[in-house]
């Protein structure tokens, strides 16, 4: 069973996003803040990160910059979140993950599918 580990400071968003993978036959383990979030994925190992982009303390942008620099390679990362999808775009792009916005929410599981199996 692959491992997903969803990053988002909405309760709504963690239960919903979990309960649509969880049906879907992934393991979801969810915090509800960037911080922390580094040791919870290096202890985890998950086979994918869902990433919500704006948190207050430690944004995904700032967590998946930690990312990228403690491990090598990161698990794959999709961005989601909330912002315009030109701002998703550019922090995508500089990051060279892919991105949904929150209100694609339907479409998560199978983005999750295509990168993991």
């Amino acid at each position: 069973m692959k491992k997903v580990i969803i990053i988002d400071d909405s309760e709504m968003i963690l239960n919903d996003v979990s309960r649509k993978l969880q049906e879907a036959g992934f393991k979801v383990i969810t915090i509800n803040k960037g911080l922390g979030a580094s040791q919870l994925i290096l202890s985890e190992e998950p086979d994918l990160i869902i990433l919500d982009v704006k948190m207050p303390a430690l944004s995904g942008d700032e967590l998946l910059s930690i990312l990228k620099d403690t491990m090598d390679p990161p698990p794959p990362v999709i961005l989601f979140s909330d912002l315009e999808a030109s701002e998703l775009q550019q922090i995508s792009s500089k990051y060279n993950t892919p991105y949904l916005t929150k209100s694609d929410r339907a479409l998560l599981v199978n983005k999750v599918r295509e990168l993991v199996g």
